[in-house]
C-alpha cells in the first residue's frame, strides 16, 4: 500500500468517529504510526506534505500530530 493509499485509507476510517476530538486523536495516532514506519526517502517527503496540508486545513490536529511532523522533519533532513 502505498503513503498515499494509507492517508486516504486512515481519513475514512476516520470518518466514523463521531467527535472532533475522538477524529483527531484517531487520525493523529494513525499519522504518527506511519511516521514512525519503515519509508522510503520519497514517501516521508509526501507524508510530510500530507500532514502539512490536513493540519493547516485542520489546525485541531496540530495537537495529535506533533510527534509526526517532527519525526518526519527528522527523515526528510538526513
Amino acid at each position: 500500500m502505498s503513503i498515499e493509499e494509507a492517508v486516504r485509507v486512515c481519513l475514512v476510517a476516520g470518518a466514523s468517529r463521531v467527535d472532533l476530538y475522538e477524529w483527531r486523536d484517531f487520525v493523529g495516532q494513525w499519522l504518527t504510526e506511519l511516521a514512525f514506519g519503515d519509508l522510503k526517502s520519497n514517501e516521508g517527503g509526501m507524508l510530510y506534505t500530507y500532514i502539512q496540508s490536513l493540519c493547516h486545513a485542520v489546525p485541531e490536529l496540530w495537537v495529535s500530530c506533533g510527534r509526526a511532523d517532527a519525526a518526519l522533519l527528522a527523515f526528510n533532513a538526513r
